[in-house]
């Protein structure tokens, strides 16, 4: 425990920025033990034109000071070479002009005798010709370092979003000492509102662990925000008297302090204190961190145990033979389960929910349950009683029917049951309609517990007597008629017209309706049906037309006009023989009585006469011809 407790406190001082106990207001660095220098960002996309030299790396000494001399750096892009460093009157300047822009607390410090000091922030600008408030410094918090490439360099030394993907990498090395590598894929850079895409601000932030984050904060240089995280190291439930392990992680701020308004830290000052809860008026933790003119706090949640009633649930009634699940209704911790006066078993004593299952003989048992929820113990005791089932039965009238047969009777021999899914008459009695094999539950209950028998009721299709006549349902005398194709197989056909038998193909020397009945009859069911349709018998269609008329109004042959049947339409026009029409009619019983159509008297001699129409068949006909007119 000892030597757990001192590595995370390791943790928790290297994952913690500069911000230190409010008892000391001194800016001073974290120590870092693994490495002399740690790249934590790296301003790709910067703002400001060039832009080659208005980037920022962001990295922290470690234990020991480091000669600017000494410090190189491999640019992601390979095209820009490393021009050294440089520390002059006009870095002093772009220094002095930064510092002036900072409404915050921090501030930048050149590094003297070109020496930059151990455990320190360092911003490394690009070029000596950085466009002051291009990337502001304005919320720094902190002191921090500057140091400045030479100018030459005015295209990027990083590479901004474009696809596809692509790893960069920038190396920083002290010469005969150590080096640090940040590698980011340029295809995950982001904008200010957090979409992947190119945009100036887009920077990468880098873990303890050397793992990228993608950032925007638009045109701002890469400064620590204020962040606190806090939490319990042993927990968040604690009996009365338990004391809290509390461990915090702060960047960004230049003290931190532990706040609560009840209870009492070993130490406010320290990221991994003692929390001592007033266990009668609770309250929660806070880490605050603090900057110059902000802060921030962190709140740390846990739950006070207390003796909390166990509830195993309520007295239970079941059906014989029904398994009892068990489950702790309300409560906590570790449980044992006990019965008393069944012979069943527990599958699992000892698990919050599980089974009790009963033997054959159980009627009645008491489960019991017991709870230690880690500060106390409870108990809750319920009943189960089991219920016997009635056995229903039943009878069917029939245990196989043709389909739109008569119903079948269900004739329950256990009252007070009810037959499932079915809609009965007071009889009762079922019609199935649907052909198909039918399970019939009849189903009883006593005080919930329920029980069913089943039996079956096989219906059987009927035969399809349709027919349709073949070539169609009207033909004339003499002519045959037959039928579509019937079903095949062990059926039997009968067949009238009329109510006389008959055969096919068949043929009528009469013309009339006749009403063709087809019966047929399953010889393997014994299920059958009927289907009729009328079959029409025409006379021949027929057609002629008279070459004289005599329109002298005797009675006799007074009109000129066609004879025939079987026809449904026709058009008759007469002509004279300069062709001028003086007769149309679409009627067929209307004929041409020897006038014009002013009804003047047509003199005699030869008229031509064109005929058209349509027969009862379908069939269509044109005639034309010559007609002499005699009074």
């Amino acid at each position: 425990m000892q030597r757990m407790s001192v590595l995370i406190w390791m943790l928790a001082l290297i994952q913690s920025a500069f911000a230190q106990p409010c008892q000391s207001i001194q800016n001073s660095s974290k120590t870092l033990t693994s490495k002399c220098v740690k790249i934590r960002s790296i301003l790709v996309d910067a703002c400001g034109n060039p832009e080659g030299e208005n980037e920022i790396v962001l990295f922290e000494t470690g234990k020991n000071p480091i000669s600017m001399a000494f410090i190189s750096v491999k640019w992601a892009n390979a095209s820009n070479k490393w021009l050294g460093l440089t520390q002059s009157a006009a870095t002093a300047t772009l220094v002095s002009d930064i510092n002036a822009t900072i409404t915050g607390c921090g501030k930048l410090l050149e590094p003297s005798v070109f020496t930059i000091p151990a455990n320190k922030k360092v911003y490394l600008f690009t070029s000596t010709n950085f466009i002051v408030g291009s990337n502001q410094f304005t919320n720094l918090s902190d002191t921090a370092y500057a140091i400045f490439q030479r100018a030459g360099n005015t295209a990027g030394h990083f590479a901004n979003y474009s696809t596809p993907s692509g790893l960069r990498t920038t190396i920083l090395s002290v010469l005969g000492n150590c080096s640090d590598t940040a590698t980011y894929d340029k295809v995950k850079m982001v904008k200010q509102n957090g979409n992947v895409g190119a945009e100036d601000g887009g920077y990468v932030s880098f873990d303890s662990a050397g793992n990228p984050s993608y950032l925007n904060d638009g045109c701002s240089a890469p400064v620590d925000p204020l962040k606190v995280t806090a939490a319990t190291l042993n927990g968040i439930e604690f009996c009365p008297g338990d004391s809290v392990l509390l461990k915090g992680i702060v960047s960004g701020g230049l003290c931190f302090v532990w706040r609560s308004a009840t209870g009492r830290f070993s130490d406010t000052t320290s990221l991994l204190p003692t929390y001592y809860p007033d266990f009668s008026n609770p309250s929660l933790p806070e880490l605050w961190l603090y900057s110059c003119n902000s802060s921030v706090k962190a709140t740390v949640s846990y739950n006070i145990k207390s003796k909390q009633p166990v509830l195993a649930g309520k007295d239970t009634l079941l059906c014989s033979g029904s398994v009892l699940p068990l489950k702790m209704i309300s409560g906590s911790g570790p449980v044992s389960w006990k019965v008393i006066g069944g012979k069943g078993i527990i599958q699992n004593p000892t698990s919050s929910a599980t089974n009790y299952i009963p033997s054959a003989s159980d009627t009645a048992a008491f489960l019991i349950l017991r709870a230690y929820n880690g500060c106390s113990i409870s108990e809750d005791t319920f009943k189960a009683v089991w219920i016997q089932k009635n056995k229903p039965d039943f009878q069917l009238s029939d245990t196989v029917i043709c389909q739109n047969s008569d119903s079948v009777f269900l004739v329950p021999l256990n009252k007070g049951g009810i037959f499932k899914g079915l809609t009965l008459s007071s009889t009762p009695a079922h019609w199935p309609s649907v052909p198909g094999r039918y399970r019939i539950v009849y189903i009883t209950s006593n005080k919930g517990c329920v029980d069913s028998s089943v039996k079956y009721l096989i219906v059987h299709s009927i035969p399809d007597p349709r027919f349709d006549f073949l070539p169609n349902d009207t033909v004339n005398i003499g002519e045959t008629a037959s039928t579509t194709p019937l079903p095949s197989g062990m059926f039997r056909h009968f067949w009238t017209a009329d109510g006389n038998t008959i055969t096919w193909p068949f043929a009528s020397a009469q013309e009339g309706r006749f009403r063709i009945l087809h019966s047929i009859e399953d010889a393997t069911t014994g299920c059958s049906d009927t289907f009729s349709s009328i079959l029409t018998v025409l006379a021949p269609e027929d057609f002629s037309m008279t070459n004289v008329f005599t329109p002298n109004n005797d009675g006799k042959n007074d009109v000129f006009n066609f004879r025939g049947t079987g026809i449904t339409t026709s058009q008759l026009r007469v002509f004279n023989r300069w062709g001028e029409q003086l007769f149309e009619s679409n009627d067929a019983k209307t004929g041409w009585n020897g006038k014009t159509m002013q009804g003047v008297n047509c003199p005699e001699g030869t008229y031509f006469w064109q005929m058209s129409y349509t027969l009862r068949s379908g069939r269509y006909g044109k005639h034309s011809g010559s007609v002499n007119l005699i009074r």
